[in-house]
């Protein structure tokens, strides 16, 4: 592939298309891979336990929202990255906390 297209730009395999030159690699979807982790405005990762604490200062230890969070803690770590959007999550929470 790499022959045919000379301007081929990325790591030479099967997983990126051919683009012309000097623009960027649109690489194809790949397990290989590694993604960095979404940041929160407030700059902490988007984690379980980033969400988790930031429930806990503004709802309360003993709110709905931080009592669902414990239980996605305990069934899949703290540190399991959340991939919704940020606004989702506290738009989320706070209905949770609020009801």
């Amino acid at each position: 592939m790499a022959a045919a297209f000379p301007y081929l730009i990325g790591n030479r395999d099967e997983n990126v298309i051919p683009m012309l030159e000097g623009s960027k690699p649109w690489p194809l979807a790949s397990t290989k891979e590694e993604k960095e982790m979404k940041k929160l405005s407030a700059g902490d990762d988007s984690t379980l336990g980033s969400y988790r604490k930031l429930a806990s200062a503004f709802f309360g230890e003993d709110s709905k929202a931080v009592e669902f969070l414990d239980k996605k803690i305990t069934d899949q770590g703290e540190d399991q990255e959340v991939i919704q959007d940020e606004s989702q999550m506290v738009y989320l929470l706070s209905h949770m906390a609020l009801k």
